[in-house]
């Protein structure tokens, strides 16, 4: 009967152990799993099953991880949480699978929500807001989804209150109407919108401040 011959702390992460059976090595789990099942050094084991049962605690524990910090977070967001946490691929694909399933992982709700919380509320444009997305890892579909909701009237109408904190400043600190001009659209650029919608946007808040 094959038995446990090893059980070692991982040098990355002291909350995890791996487990060698017959001197090889059969899988990485928690600690705490360890201790659930009692496993230690010499104890006759049939690898099959104990690998089956320690997967099944690592996924119900990942499944608890996701439901306590990863809700409504991207899968790229997700899988790496869940990487960093030690827990194998096969686990975090299951995991994620999961989370699809019930909804707790959704890509093309987050970028939605997202693209109208970053049009809305944060004065962001479409470029800052798929580029934002990007890093979250969300895939160029969902983005692209999400920001044919944002309409030309809604950018107008986000560029106009982020920019109508700014102008005045810029008119107090320039020297002439071009500069402060160049600065209006230079502010949202660099806030994510278009040329278009920064030139459209300076040049109707410009008109109201007269």
């Amino acid at each position: 009967m094959p038995k446990i011959t090893s059980v070692e702390v991982q040098k990355r992460n002291k909350d995890r152990v791996n487990v060698y059976v017959d001197d090889q090595f059969l899988v990485g789990v928690s600690a705490y799993a360890v201790a659930k099942h009692k496993l230690q050094v010499d104890q006759e084991v049939d690898p099959a099953k104990l690998e089956s049962v320690l997967f099944e605690d690592e996924l119900e524990k990942a499944k608890g991880y996701i439901t306590s910090y990863l809700m409504n977070k991207t899968q790229h967001i997700l899988i790496e949480k869940l990487t960093k946490k030690g827990y194998e691929e096969g686990v975090v694909q299951k995991a994620l699978e999961w989370a699809r399933h019930y909804k707790f992982v959704d890509d093309e709700d987050y970028a939605r929500k997202f693209a109208k919380d970053g049009s809305n509320l944060k004065k962001n444009g479409k470029r800052m807001i798929a580029q934002k997305l990007k890093q979250k890892g969300v895939e160029q579909t969902s983005i692209d989804m999400a920001l044919s909701a944002i309409t030309e009237s809604d950018e107008l109408e986000s560029a106009a209150k982020a920019l109508k904190s700014k102008i005045e400043t810029y008119k107090r600190k320039t020297k002439s109407e071009r500069e402060w001009k160049q600065k209006c659209i230079q502010f949202l650029m660099g806030r994510g919108y278009g040329f278009d919608i920064a030139k459209k946007t300076m040049e109707m808040t410009a008109y109201e401040e007269e």
